[in-house]
């Protein structure tokens, strides 16, 4: 690992990245807390949580403590691409992307630039997003509910078995304990390009796991359904009603009838 002392703080030289998309669901129905937080309509797509440099040993490295501040102007003209791509499901979109920079942007070298950091992350969630989604409907994966288990290995497997790369799979649990599919981790090479996530490249199956069993939730929108509209009365009905009602009440409240 090369470091690098600048205006009092440490920069790094990665060996690559980890771009963590992540399953919104998943995020939004872990517990009452966050399920009560998550902004409505939830995605219903996967979005980026991160980009995050490795060095050479396959170790993270650490939280940035030093360098410049996220300016919102810097970010402006990727706005409407960042809330796509990179949303922040339970807040202020800025204040997801201030912290992703803050944390694991700003002190690489080769990210010290915020316009090559964001779009870095965005070419490759172009590249492997709808791709995901693609090939979860290909093999006939769809969001269910509490009772509809899926294959650990059906997702990471489709995926390499398209793209020939090696991906990580993360699971968490929802607000019941059940294990569900949060993120899939694609590695980038420092020049942009999609890598093995392999520590040992003759290893198979195709995936590593975190906290994953062999059977494991690929959860649906825990969004409560929304309470049917009301009919709609058409204006000269409702005129109508009023004036017969206040006609009602009239008479009865004068005793003519």
């Amino acid at each position: 690992m090369f470091v690098t002392t600048l205006a009092q703080h440490k920069t790094y030289t990665p060996s690559y990245y980890k771009l963590a998309i992540q399953w919104p669901n998943a995020v939004c129905n872990q517990h009452e807390y966050v399920l009560g937080s998550c902004k409505r309509p939830i995605p219903q797509r996967f979005t980026i949580h991160g980009l995050w440099g490795f060095v050479e040993d396959h170790k993270a490295i650490p939280h940035c403590k030093g360098g410049d501040e996220l300016q919102a102007f810097e970010v402006d003209h990727k706005k409407d691409q960042l809330k796509q791509e990179w949303p922040n499901l339970v807040g202020d979109d800025f204040q997801l992307w201030f912290e992703q920079w803050r944390k694991h942007g700003r002190c690489i070298n080769d990210m010290t630039v915020v316009e090559k950091y964001f779009n870095t992350a965005l070419d490759a969630m172009g590249e492997v997003g709808p791709l995901v989604e693609l090939l979860l409907d290909g093999i006939g994966l769809e969001p269910a509910g509490d009772d509809c288990y899926i294959k650990t290995q059906d997702i990471p497997s489709a995926i390499e078995k398209q793209l020939n790369k090696i991906v990580e799979v993360k699971c968490n649990k929802n607000k019941d304990g059940k294990s569900q599919i949060h993120e899939v981790y694609f590695c980038v090479s420092v020049q942009g390009k999609l890598a093995d996530c392999a520590h040992d490249s003759k290893r198979r199956p195709p995936y590593t796991t975190t906290s994953c069993p062999n059977d494991i939730l690929y959860p649906s929108d825990p969004s409560p359904p929304m309470p049917p509209a009301a009919p709609m009365i058409p204006a000269f009905l409702s005129h109508t009603f009023y004036l017969a009602l206040t006609t009602f009440v009239f008479y009865v409240f004068y005793g003519f009838i």
